[in-house]
């Protein structure tokens, strides 16, 4: 009985490319988290008559600040 062996070459441009594509990713996870923590802080920094002006309290600051990360 013969072994049947598929072995699948992936070029250096393909594993390169998938490096290139993970770190983007990373990169951009980060920036977008940086964003939720900043968004976070200044939200949570204002009064809660600031807030309220503004259509949020403090339990739905998180909430704002990660809709707002994810759009930045």
């Amino acid at each position: 009985m013969a072994h049947v062996s598929s072995f699948a070459h992936t070029s250096n441009r393909s594993v390169f490319g998938a490096l290139s594509a993970m770190f983007t990713n990373a990169y951009t996870a980060y920036v977008e988290a940086r964003a939720i923590e900043k968004t976070y802080a200044e939200l949570d920094a204002l009064s809660d008559r600031e807030l309220a002006d503004i259509g949020l309290n403090r339990g739905t600051i998180f909430e704002a600040a990660m809709t707002s990360g994810r759009q930045a």
